[in-house]
């Protein structure tokens, strides 16, 4: 019969297999840690002759909290020596899993002999016919958060945690998904910070156990949640991971509505889930120490059914975005696919809630309306992106104005002469016709990206821009010629071109002279262009 219960091992959460020496402790001491070594000691002898899987002990913790000593005192304790009858591996492992370098770890050291020459087949069997025979304490230390236990077990596995100080305030774990997380973490009454990395991020469901860390101030996920139910208890929460509402975990927005201590990043995705009501639910506007905002729609929202089976309608997301109003301290603000048809008031309101927006932008956005930029003093990034116009929705302003709606593809940037902290600008709209020598904007950008320009010359504004460092032309389809004031940018260390068919000619040589700081040039599908640039 094969016993592979037998096997005990531990696990100290950081990296793949090196060595396979067995270490000692000596005459080191652990201070305050006698509890936590009698209790290892007794998980690691309380296998009986029942027992039929492979058991996995898992002592986690941050770096430097003394994880590999532990280990040491235990695997050299008396009790557990002679349990073992002194049959203990001790395997240090690297941050790269090798599941054949283990193997073949393994057997050499069991058996006392080469095996770096054998297949993963003949390990397993090798592996499996010593290890059901006798009882083996297997360490395994610097295990990293990537260590694959699907791939390394022979056979069942039964995990147990080592949970070291239950006054610990920092946790780091790693699971294969959110649903693993072990249900002892609820013990650990004095948490505050809890960091959890996924492996399988198609499970959002953050278990309802992490809601009675009463004491709980971070939660740190590299993938979105869903809101657990009773989240609204850990009233001293100061961060959230992203938000998703597409799934119903038991919780609402509502829960996040008590959360004043909320700061940093807040961002919510599935926003074409919810409703106007659920988004005042949240009272944003509250939220005054969150100081980064992104709102997520699905990329095609019209066809996003809500929780009452109902298909999402254009209206709703102009109620929800309005209900989301920000704080006035909001410094970044990001939309993602917003579906409905209007801005903001918060966003167009002739004196605005948030003057101290640093970086404005807005991705497939398909709202009308005037936002006047100039009411945005500190806007240092403004990227806008806006839903491609389909011939139905030529009489629709395309992104932004201050004037009265026409049947036009491109509107100014109204305001943006007037911005003295812009450094960078990513648009496919027009150089509003104010912008000269002395705006202010003059000033501060750094950078520009001009797009989708359907004229034979660049914008004259342009040329007032004499402290760019970086210029990017892109899909302007009937440019010929650049011209010769743009040896003007002598600050200038980049220009990137694309996609101008009918590019014939650069600036003149003198002109181009004049760049003595340009140290990166590139063209990109302007095959007139490039052909003459060959033949030079």
């Amino acid at each position: 019969m094969l016993m592979i219960s037998w096997v005990a091992t531990f696990v100290t959460m950081t990296k793949d297999l090196v060595s396979c020496v067995v270490n000692f402790v000596g005459d080191i001491r652990l201070i305050g840690r006698e509890q936590d070594i009698v209790d290892l000691v007794d998980l690691c002898c309380r296998f009986t002759n029942n027992d039929a899987n492979l058991k996995v002990i898992a002592i986690m913790g941050m770096g430097g909290l003394g994880k590999t000593a532990l280990a040491k005192h235990v695997s050299q304790a008396e009790q557990v020596k002679k349990f073992f009858n002194h049959q203990i591996i001790w395997l240090t492992v690297t941050p790269t899993f090798d599941l054949m370098n283990i193997l073949s770890n393994m057997v050499a050291r069991l058996y006392g002999i080469f095996s770096g020459n054998l297949d993963r087949q003949t390990l397993v069997l090798m592996l499996q016919a010593k290890l059901g025979k006798e009882k083996f304490l297997i360490v395994l230390d610097d295990v990293w958060p990537t260590f694959n236990w699907t791939s390394l077990c022979l056979g069942g596995i039964e995990h147990e945690v080592a949970w070291y100080p239950k006054a610990s305030k920092y946790l780091n774990i790693t699971v294969l998904n959110l649903e693993m997380i072990p249900k002892e973490i609820k013990n650990l009454f004095h948490l505050q910070s809890l960091q959890i990395q996924v492996v399988e991020r198609s499970k959002p469901n953050l278990p309802p156990l992490i809601c009675e860390l009463a004491k709980l101030r971070h939660i740190y996920v590299n993938c979105s949640i869903s809101i657990p139910k009773g989240l609204g208890y850990l009233t001293d929460l100061q961060t959230l991971p992203a938000i998703n509402l597409k799934h119903d975990c038991g919780g609402t927005l509502s829960d996040l509505a008590l959360f004043k201590k909320l700061g940093g990043l807040l961002e919510i995705s599935g926003l074409d889930f919810i409703n106007g009501e659920q988004a005042r639910s949240l009272i944003l506007a509250d939220k005054t120490k969150v100081c980064h905002l992104i709102l997520q729609w699905e990329p095609d929202c019209e066809q996003a059914l809500q929780p009452n089976g109902s298909f999402f309608a254009k209206f709703e997301a102009n109620e929800v975005l309005e209900a989301l109003r920000p704080n006035e301290n909001l410094f970044t603000l990001s939309i993602y696919n917003h579906g409905g048809t209007t801005f903001p008031t918060w966003l167009t309101a002739i004196v605005t809630p948030l003057q101290n927006l640093v970086s404005l932008e807005m991705r497939n956005y398909d709202g009308e309306g005037c936002l006047n930029l100039e009411n945005f003093r500190f806007l240092h990034i403004l990227s806008l992106d806006l839903h491609q116009l389909t011939p139905s929705q030529l009489s629709k302003l395309w992104i932004i104005s201050s004037t009265s709606r026409r049947k036009i593809f491109k509107r100014e940037l109204v305001g943006l002469a007037s911005l003295p902290c812009l450094n960078s600008l990513w648009t496919d709209e027009l150089l509003p016709r104010d912008l000269g020598e002395c705006s202010p904007v003059c000033k501060s950008l750094k950078l520009i990206s001009l797009d989708d320009y359907d004229v034979e010359t660049l914008p004259v504004q342009l040329q007032h821009l004499v402290l760019l460092t970086s210029l990017q032309i892109n899909g302007f389809t009937r440019l010929e010629i650049l011209p010769d004031w743009l040896g003007k940018f002598t600050f200038l260390k980049s220009l990137s071109l694309r996609n101008l068919p009918n590019l014939k000619r650069l600036p003149s040589q003198d002109a181009m002279q004049r760049l003595h700081n340009l140290t990166k040039f590139s063209s990109k599908t302007c095959p007139f262009l490039n052909d003459k640039l060959r033949r030079k």
